[in-house]
């Protein structure tokens, strides 16, 4: 992808991702695994928070002992993994289970993933190797406004920063300084006290159980302006590299606090992908943030989202793609014989083409404008959550089976012409 990308976490709801109430007062989930039924709908957001910490709970020993990564004897102990430096790996560095990657320029690439692992490339992603990192959490994202400086997000609501070029990290916040963002609302007159009070109320809820919550996705406008997004309507923003992050909440016009999954800066704007089929838009400037809503007409959820000047692209569940050609503004859905989540989505300026892959290792090559669509012939598809054009026509993809580099080039027509 580009410098900075976002992405989501390893299956198709982030991880389980419960819906608003029904008409029968209960929360649907995306993968249908958790249900709380309800009697008051005023108690929804809690319902789904309790949902959400039972779900990350058990998704995050599942995958220890999935991908072997933790031993069963340690799964009765608990080392906060927002203490625990990560663990060096002893398998080869390219099998491990990666959420995102970022490039960097000069063959520079890194990509985070599960319990904290951080890996370098400097040439191409030929060879990888893992970096040290201050925490033991599952890292989701990350962004690199320079060579130098980068950033990442992921489980826990921790931030990392890296100053040289990815050699080296340290934590900036996680979620346990909710009492920084809290006082950020409680003191800020410029905000209508009851907006305020309402921001407190969500924050408290979002935190107040602790860092039960991740960041989804993080960009950088420079070395100074940034986001970090989540779900539950979780926003926070710095305007000095991170070394302080406020709340941003209030420069959203999202009263249902809906999941911000992926954002994504394209020319002089950014844009969130969001649920209930919205996409939320802003000029790139944190200071003046404002993001206002853009409905596409789709009614579910969208996780990566990616442009240029003239076209947007959308994905979302059952391979779902929304492009747009005017900035945002208006959508259209596309005929694609994708099926699976949409997990991420580059434009590639040399090539002047996007390319989507899904969580059922489906690779779609579209023209700059939409009007050519392909299915790629990929060498090794696997469960895809990122990946990253190289000059000279190679890719980078990750996912959970580790990265792989594809040198082919050539693509196989599926009748998705449009």
């Amino acid at each position: 992808m580009a410098a900075c990308s976002g992405n989501l976490e390893l299956n198709e709801s982030w991880p389980v991702h419960p819906d608003r109430p029904n008409e029968n007062g209960k929360a649907n989930s995306v993968l249908g695994s958790l249900m709380c039924t309800k009697d008051v709908i005023d108690d929804f957001r809690k319902c789904r928070l309790l949902s959400m910490r039972k779900a990350v709970a058990a998704l995050a020993l599942w995958l220890s002992v999935l991908l072997g990564m933790v031993p069963l004897a340690h799964a009765a102990g608990f080392a906060d993994p927002l203490d625990t430096a990560a663990v060096q790996q002893s398998q080869s560095a390219d099998h491990l289970p990666v959420q995102a990657l970022a490039g960097l320029g000069g063959g520079q690439l890194i990509a985070v993933g599960m319990r904290g692992v951080i890996l370098r490339s400097v040439d191409s992603g030929g060879t990888w190797h893992q970096v040290p990192a201050p925490v033991s959490s599952d890292l989701l994202d990350v962004c690199f406004a320079s060579p130098k400086r980068g950033w990442v997000v992921g489980q826990d609501g921790v931030v990392l920063a890296s100053t040289d070029g990815g050699r080296t990290w340290h934590k900036q916040f996680d979620g346990r300084e909710l009492e920084s963002l809290l006082n950020y609302y409680r003191e800020d007159q410029r905000i209508d006290p009851e907006r305020r009070e309402e921001l407190v109320r969500q924050l408290e809820l979002n935190l107040g159980a602790g860092p039960v919550l991740p960041f989804l996705s993080v960009q950088f406008i420079d070395s100074d302006s940034g986001l970090a997004s989540g779900p539950f309507g979780m926003l926070i923003a710095s305007e000095d590299g991170g070394r302080h992050w406020r709340p941003a909440m209030h420069q959203i016009d999202n009263p249902d606090y809906l999941h911000l999954n992926a954002i994504a800066r394209v020319g002089d704007h950014l844009f969130i992908a969001s649920e209930q089929g919205i996409v939320f838009k802003a000029k790139a400037d944190v200071r003046e943030l404002h993001f206002e809503p853009r409905e596409t007409g789709h009614v579910g959820s969208f996780f990566s989202i990616a442009g240029h000047d003239q076209v947007l692209l959308a994905g979302g569940l059952g391979g779902v793609l929304f492009g747009s050609h005017d900035g945002g503004d208006s959508w259209r859905p596309l005929a694609t014989s994708l099926t699976q989540l949409v997990s991420n989505i580059e434009f590639d300026a040399d090539s002047d083409r996007f390319t989507a892959v899904t969580t059922g290792g489906e690779v779609l090559s579209l023209s700059a404008d939409l009007s050519d669509i392909q299915l790629r012939d990929s060498q090794a598809p696997m469960l895809y959550t990122d990946l990253v054009s190289l000059p000279g026509g190679g890719v980078v993809f990750a996912g959970i089976q580790g990265l792989r580099h594809d040198t082919q080039s050539a693509m196989l027509a599926q009748g998705d012409e449009q």
